[in-house]
């Protein structure tokens, strides 16, 4: 981010500004409400998608307790930058995938979806199709109108998403006699050389503190980390929400000043890393509790896999040999450590969230192809 303010401005005094209070919580139609709670509990396989708006919104617990009361199956919405419901949980059925079909493909067989502070969605690979499946009714509540605009199908109630949800649960509470599954828990993973990105989300989900945020910019170890390292507190989790490259190692530094007492876990890529690795520098300087963990595979991997879906034989400038991150990061003021191979990584992981400011490692992992982007 560039901000530029004239020179002059900084000679000019002005007054302050006096702290106002706006409240903007829209209360959701009671009519809407009735139709969704209606094709809930009418539904034969009912399944909720959530998006951002709901941890934004305070309405992390209430959505856990709609998906219990009508036994559904909870999906995370293609981009969604936030948790939104606990990934532990026993209907938690994972991560819709980010092209057209595949999301249409992956929720066959559900006749009622709800998309609970979800844009109706963001795809980032094209392709085409029917946004949901045959046969499947779509329903949407939203705080955003832009967003109901957008929604191609189905019935949308604007409302803020936790003054919507529980009005949802203040209705008479249905007879449900389906029970809703979610995903299964992947098995454990044994080491490999190199490590395999799923193997090092394997072992930060089991050494890092229970209370500390992750956030990731780290595009092919996206679906490891979505696999092996489940986020199950609200406010715990946050990446971008567009395509774009360079938020995550700023955005660790923006949550570690704006979360004082938290540890922050900052997953990067380390192409992604480049576009502004010198907020290890403003990191340093502040001494912030953030534990950077470079998940090197050599290059813009997700760059090269993207480019295959467009039939580009030859992708320029992607690939990142020799690049010295214990050297970038001592540099810039951070302590830092390349991890030798998975013999040396639980030890460095344990170090790196005990510290008192920031830490850096650079974990180098197999260049492979992500199953899902």
């Amino acid at each position: 981010m560039f901000v530029s303010v004239p020179v002059d401005d900084w000679d000019k005094a002005c007054e302050l500004i006096e702290p106002r209070t706006v409240f903007s919580r829209r209360r959701p139609d009671a009519e809407g409400l009735g139709v969704i709670a209606d094709a809930l509990a009418g539904a034969r396989n009912p399944c909720l998608v959530v998006g951002a708006d709901v941890d934004r919104s305070g309405a992390f617990d209430l959505a856990v307790e709609l998906a219990e009361r009508y036994e559904t199956p909870v999906w995370v919405a293609p981009r969604t930058y936030r948790c939104n419901f606990p990934e532990s949980h026993r209907l938690f059925a994972g991560f819709l995938p980010i092209s057209k079909a595949a999301v249409a493909e992956t929720l066959k067989g559900h006749d009622v979806v709800l998309a609970l502070g979800a844009p109706v969605f963001t795809y980032h690979a094209e392709s085409s199709g029917p946004v949901l499946p045959p046969g499947a009714a779509l329903y949407q509540i939203t705080s955003d109108p832009v967003q109901a605009a957008f929604t191609p199908i189905g019935t949308t109630v604007v409302a803020s998403v936790d003054a919507a949800v529980a009005d949802l649960l203040a209705l008479p509470a249905p007879k449900v006699a389906r029970k809703g599954k979610g995903r299964e828990r992947p098995a454990t993973l044994e080491p490999t050389s190199p490590m395999k990105p799923a193997y090092v989300m394997q072992r930060v989900g089991a050494l890092r503190p229970k209370d500390s945020i992750v956030v990731e910019e780290a595009p092919t170890a996206r679906g490891p980390m979505n696999d092996f390292l489940p986020i199950d507190r609200p406010d715990g989790f946050f990446t971008t929400g567009s395509g774009g490259l360079g938020y995550g190692l700023p955005a660790a530094v923006g949550l570690a000043l704006a979360r004082p007492g938290k540890r922050i876990v900052a997953v990067i890529g380390d192409g992604s890393s480049m576009y502004a690795i010198q907020a290890l520098w403003t990191a340093a300087q502040l001494k912030l509790p953030i534990s950077f963990l470079i998940v090197n595979n050599g290059g813009y991997l997700a760059l090269k896999q993207m480019a295959g879906l467009f039939q580009m034989t030859e992708v320029v400038g992607t690939d990142l040999p020799g690049i010295d991150f214990v050297g970038l990061a001592s540099a810039l003021g951070v302590k830092a450590a390349r991890v030798g191979g998975a013999p040396d990584l639980d030890a460095a992981l344990a170090d790196a969230f005990a510290a008192d400011g920031p830490r850096l490692l650079d974990i180098p992992v197999e260049a492979a192809f992500a199953d899902r982007l």
